[in-house]
């Protein structure tokens, strides 16, 4: 269950559900923000189990990085 206001307590004491909520809004804001460069990791979460989606957006937020925030 994701508690309320979770994202103001330290971040080790986040349960599984509030850090998959954090991650999956994270995402979600990266792709609307960057679609050009999330666009792969979308396609790859179309065609993805349950199993595979929270390390796709783990890695799709690694992996751009620098393209996302370039100076």
């Amino acid at each position: 269950m994701i508690r309320r206001n979770y994202e103001s307590m330290p971040t080790a004491l986040w349960n599984e559900h509030d850090a998959r909520d954090h991650l999956t809004k994270t995402f979600d804001l990266a792709c609307k923000s960057w679609p050009d460069v999330m666009e792969p990791y979308v396609v790859q979460l179309a065609d993805a189990g349950d199993d595979q989606i929270v390390e796709i957006m783990r890695n799709a937020l690694r992996s751009t990085i620098n393209d996302r925030f370039a100076s």
